[in-house]
Order: C-alpha cells, then structure tokens, then sequence
C-alpha cells in the first residue's frame, strides 16, 4: 500500500487474535486510505534524491451526491545503495482505485516491482533479481438493519507472482480468496455486542502445490458496568486445514477516572506458519540449499499488561505500561550443514520452533506527549525497557534490544512546517548462519527530518534528510544500512 493512498495510520497494542485471528501477535495496524473528499481534484507530484531516486505521482478523486471515486498512480526508481553489492536497484508501479456508492465501498489495485538481491556483506550477490506482481479486489458493504444493528459484508481476492532468478529461475503463484460477516448490535447505550464468522482459503505453487482452508467465529462485549467502569471480553476460535485448532481470548478491563485513566488486559495470540516458511525448495546460487518445514506448528502468545495514563495539563499528557508475555514455538532460521561422500557440507536453511517450552518478554514502556514553549511547537516521546529470554536455553532472544527510545518534534506555522524524528535502538543478540555462534549488534541513534512549505496556494516543496548525521549501523546482521541521504518534492493540486 503505498503511502500516498493513505489517509492515517490508526495502532492498536496487544495481542487481538480475538477478533483478527492469525498474526495480530502484538498489535493491528489500521491502515485508513483516502478518500476522494482527501484530493477532491487532480494531485500531481515529483521527487528527486540520493541514490538516483525519482517518486512520481497522480490522484484524481472527485465526490458528488450518489458516488465518489479516487484515483492514483505512482511511479518509483531507484539505483540503491550499492552498499553491498551494484545491483540494489528497485523500481515499482502501482495503481490504486476505491469506488464508494452509498454503503458500498470497492477497492482494487495493482502494483509490479523489479529489484535486484544483492546479497549479504559476507556473501554479496550482483546478478540475482526478483520481480513481484500483485492485484487485489476488495468489497465491503455496510448494511443498516435497524437503529441498533448493523451488518458488515466483506470479500476480497489477493494475487501475487514472485519471480526469482538466482541462476535458476524460480516462480512462485500465491492466491488468497476470503469473506467475512460482522454483526454489531448496540444492546443499549452501555453495551455492545461483536460477533462474526471468516473464511479464507490460500493455495501456493512453491514446489509443488499447495491450499489451506481457515475458518473462524468470534464475538467480543464490550460493557460499561458503571460510568467509569468498562469491561471488555471476547473470544475467537480458528479451524485451520493442516495445523492444530486456536482458541484465542481476550478480556480487559479500562477504569477512567477523567484525567486518569487506568486499564489493565489479558491476551492470546498466535502467528501461523507462512507458506515461504513451510514449502520453499530452492538454491540461493550454487552453495545454499532453502528447505521448507512443513511440521511448523503456529506461534503462541499469552500477554499481560497493566497502564496508566494521565493528563497533567491541557497540553501534556503520559502513560505508563507494564507489560509481560509468554511466547512458544517462535519460528526462526536455522542453519545446518549436511556432508556428502566426497563433498564438503552444504548449508542448509530452513525454518524451525526454536523453545517448544516458553520464551518470556517483560518489559515497561513509556510515553510523554506535549505542546513545547507555545503552541506552534509539540513534541512526544516513549522510552521502552524490555528483557526477552528463552526460558529453555536461558540466552536472551535474536534480535530483541533492552533498550529502545525516540523522541519527535513538530512545528507548524502557517504553510509551514518541520519535524524531525529520533531513534536508539540498544544491543541486540544476532544468529551467525556461517559459523552457528552468537554475535553483538552495536547500538545506533538516527536522526531524520523534513520541512515542508506551501510557495502558493496549490504548491507545496519539500525537503527530507535521512540519517543526518551518517550513523554507521546494522537492523540485521550483515546488512549495512545506508548513510546520509535527501529527498526533494514538488507537488500541485488543481
């Protein structure tokens, strides 16, 4: 989904399989796309930057009485970084249209990419690529039964074609087919009522074919006992064609005081085994073989958090979360070396459950919004603390930092604006697939920031400056992040 079609990103934390099923282990994120009172016109863009880079875009989106309808294309190149290998070029197009007639919303888009694989730093790569197509159809409808019940009707197909040419051409044919029914009934102004039913079936060809059938129900109450007292308990249970049955629940409990509110919420979640992680079959050149692992069994998460928020005037506010989970069967890569007579051993990865006992996370988060100085000026800031460590082997999970912080800053006057963004991320324990052994990451900090100005009435300029201050630093081992880098944008409405 391209950023440009969106209109705001709403996060939901904790595990919510209880109402979204397989793979909201730790939070949703709720992607809002515009609509065409957003644009309301022609929108035409241009951007330029490191790299070689160039983002072109148009939107169209027009609202009249009975239809309203929005339109966008964009068009991305890039030659890369180059940090590793000459060929992290990427260049993608996409097109993108929603269609909504009274209660009736249809979605659909299309996007194909092309970029080249260049490898890791210690087995760099300059001649695999990868081209990914995908569409997808989406339609909801919203029916009003009555003045306390509504129905949502939903249905979707994605599709997508992922071609990887590694010295051996490998195509990969992905489907997804779903629907979904949800019945909301407002049982009175204290309490309301969620249930449904969702199927979805998938099927793959990656070596060989492959479908999978899941079928689910779930309801959820959400109830206000007294005026500053809501309790919310739901349930969702999962049938799926090749692993085991998943009951998912869920209850919290919120108690808001005014300028104090404190909640507390208990959780399970679960992530199923993708069909990348259970089928695979392919050689990343001559010397890695990739095998799947199709006796996978899915994630499991049990969460417990307890927080406090509170306002401390009318422009700051905080909150406090503590929080503890359980996670079992966390599936990762795991590298084994197989010997042949006559051959040295050959590197084989594969997916595998690391702890089938329990992985423990605990940890505390927290976070300080306020308006800075005067009113043109806000900033936020969140500090988190967690320690994770697999409760089997006692070593502390990959890739999991104890520390991690950001702070951001936002001025606005007028057609005017900045805002700049920082972020720590601590030590982190890595896998070494070469050697088998454990490494440190070292910690970073990155600054990024952007202003934006309106010159006219329908023009708008911008500057964004990534990683200001060319921090040398790694996400995963052996994968060099890249330095300093800008981009500029023109954009014109009419």
């Amino acid at each position: 989904m391209p950023i440009v079609n969106i209109e705001r990103i709403e996060v939901i934390k904790g595990p919510a399989s209880a109402i979204y099923g397989a793979n909201a282990f730790s939070g949703i994120i709720n992607i809002i796309t515009k609509s065409a009172e957003n644009v309301d016109g022609f929108e035409i863009s241009a951007a330029g930057g490191e790299f070689s880079t160039q983002l072109h875009k148009l939107s169209f989106g027009k609202k009249s009485e009975k239809i309203d309808g929005l339109f966008t294309s964009r068009w991305d190149k890039t030659d890369g970084s180059q940090l590793i290998a000459d060929n992290t070029d990427f260049e993608n197009y996409n097109v993108f249209g929603k269609v909504k007639v009274s209660k009736f919303t249809l979605s659909l888009g299309h996007s194909e990419s092309d970029r080249g694989l260049s490898g890791s730093a210690g087995r760099p790569t300059s001649t695999y690529t990868e081209e990914i197509n995908e569409s997808f159809v989406d339609a909801v409808s919203n029916i009003e039964l009555n003045s306390n019940m509504d129905l949502m009707v939903k249905g979707f197909i994605n599709d997508r074609e992922n071609i990887l040419d590694m010295g051996d051409l490998t195509t990969v044919d992905e489907a997804v087919l779903g629907g979904e029914v949800q019945h909301n009934w407002r049982i009175n102004s204290n309490n309301l009522l969620i249930c449904g039913v969702d199927v979805a079936e998938s099927e793959i060809a990656l070596a060989g074919d492959h479908e999978t059938t899941n079928v689910a129900v779930y309801i959820q109450d959400e109830c206000k006992l007294m005026e500053k007292l809501t309790f919310t308990l739901g349930v969702r249970h999962d049938k799926h064609s090749v692993y085991e049955e998943v009951t998912s629940p869920r209850a919290g409990v919120v108690y808001n005081l005014g300028r104090t509110v404190i909640k507390s919420f208990y959780g399970e979640a679960f992530r199923a085994p993708t069909f990348a992680e259970s089928y695979p079959d392919l050689w990343l050149g001559p010397v890695v073989h990739v095998m799947g692992n199709n006796e996978l069994e899915p994630e499991k998460m049990k969460s417990y958090e307890i927080g406090i928020g509170h306002k401390f005037t009318r422009e700051m506010e905080g909150e406090v979360n503590v929080f503890y989970n359980k996670t079992r069967n966390l599936i990762v890569l795991r590298t084994q070396r197989i010997s042949a007579t006559g051959f040295p051993p050959i590197p084989v990865i594969k997916y595998d459950n690391v702890n089938k006992n329990e992985a423990e996370v605990k940890g505390v988060e927290v976070c300080l919004k306020s308006k800075l100085f005067f009113d043109n000026l806000k900033g936020v800031m969140n500090y988190s603390y967690q320690k994770a460590k697999n409760e089997q082997t006692k070593e502390d999970l990959e890739y999991v930092p104890n520390h991690k912080f950001n702070i951001g800053l936002n001025f606005k006057l007028g057609q005017f604006m900045a805002n700049t963004a920082l972020r720590y991320i601590g030590e982190r324990i890595y896998p070494d697939s070469r050697t088998g052994l454990a490494g440190e990451l070292d910690a970073y900090t990155v600054v990024d920031a952007k202003i934006i100005a309106g010159i006219l009435k329908n023009l708008e300029v911008s500057l964004s400056a990534y990683n200001i201050f060319d921090e040398e630093y790694e996400e995963t081992y052996d994968y060099p992040m890249p330095g300093t880098s800008w981009l500029a944008e023109v954009g014109y409405k009419f």
